[in-house]
């Protein structure tokens, strides 16, 4: 007969569970294992030096700088086509004139063709120190409020429409040429004119010798289409700097009080949505910076394709400021004149436009 089993003291239970059990507790070393073995001292310095390794050999890749290239355009409302054309054009300069050895990202904000909309995106791109350039406003009203705030960084800011005639851009915009517009007007425009009023042209863009004349015409500058209204009689023609929807409405007005008087667009004043706010098909014709080397053959609607390409110039230009490495290329610019054809688009016209043909029909 076998003797009775003692049940175990509940003084000698396991650590690990109320119940008392012959098999040791995982988290208890067994007598005579060694808790560092060779074998895990070696696993053990492995992970440590590879761990090691990582964090050096990260720490010493080349990782570039990221900047951001700012642009203010219109992305709403009536002229929203023309900032996303400038925003292809922009991404199409990034890849193509970034300088070596820096990542570049654009930042897009919206400016509505809007004064204070558009000096509130250059107060926001000023305050992100990872903003190298600023390209815009397209329209030279929000570029003058944007001037505000931007006139005082040390990036390069660049206006499309405000080229530098001798070639390419300045680092931050200055006056507008008014000269080779005005120039290459006169030289189109048959038989010569007795004046030529420009009107549009917010007064912080107006070059301060504009008083000579021009192939003997001399140039008037007007605030507003009531003045252009007031001002205009036979003899004249009318250069509109401003918005073309305001233009627009200034060819309406010509046509039925003034139609001797010919109206000419510049540089940010043609494009589909003049087109769309004529009263009637009237001839007008529409004048534009243009790169030499830029082919107009290659774009569908040529005047509209000109229009972009100075939005990837202005990109490039910024781009080589920014590259201290490399001399930049300068485009060299031309005034391309284009003509209002009935479907609404522009197209080239000859090289010279007769008085009859300039007036309304």
């Amino acid at each position: 007969m076998s003797s009775r089993r003692h049940w175990p003291s509940m003084s000698r239970i396991c650590r690990s569970t109320a119940i008392n059990s012959d098999r040791s507790s995982p988290l208890k070393r067994r007598p005579g294992v060694a808790l560092f073995t060779p074998r895990r001292m070696r696993r053990a310095w492995g992970l440590l030096i590879g761990g090691w390794a990582l964090i050096v050999l990260g720490g010493c890749t080349n990782i570039p700088p990221i900047a951001k290239i700012g642009l203010i355009a219109p992305f709403e409302g009536l002229y929203r086509q023309s900032g996303y054309d400038a925003l292809a054009a922009m991404r199409g300069a990034l890849a193509s004139c970034a300088p070596p050895g820096m990542a570049l990202v654009p930042l897009a904000l919206d400016g509505g063709a809007d004064p204070d909309q558009s000096r509130r995106a250059a107060a926001k791109l000023a305050l992100d120190p990872a903003v190298a350039a600023v390209i815009g406003p397209l329209d030279l009203a929000g570029a003058a409020a944007a001037a505000e705030i931007l006139a005082a960084e040390q990036f390069p800011w660049i206006v499309p429409n405000l080229v530098s005639p001798s070639g390419g851009y300045p680092f931050q915009p200055g006056p507008a040429a008014l000269a080779p517009l005005a120039a290459a007007l006169l030289q189109t425009q048959q038989p010569t004119l007795t004046r030529l009023l420009i009107a549009g042209l917010p007064a912080f863009w107006r070059p301060d010798d504009l008083g000579a004349p021009i192939a003997g015409v001399p140039l008037l500058l007007v605030d507003t289409p009531e003045a252009v209204l007031r001002e205009a009689q036979t003899g004249d023609a009318v250069l509109w700097m401003g918005l073309p929807e305001d233009g627009a409405r200034l060819q309406n007005t010509l046509a039925a009080l003034a139609p001797a008087v010919p109206l000419w667009l510049g540089p940010e004043s043609g494009g589909p949505i003049f087109a769309a706010h004529l009263a009637k098909p009237q001839e007008v014709y529409w004048l534009i910076w243009r790169d030499r080397g830029y082919n107009t053959k290659s774009s569908s609607e040529p005047a509209a394709g000109v229009a972009a390409d100075l939005a990837y110039q202005a990109t490039c230009a910024a781009l080589a400021a920014l590259n201290t490495g490399s001399p930049p290329q300068q485009p060299v610019w031309e005034v391309a004149v284009f003509r209002l054809n009935a479907d609404g688009t522009f197209g080239p016209a000859s090289r010279s436009v007769s008085r009859s043909a300039s007036r309304s029909q």
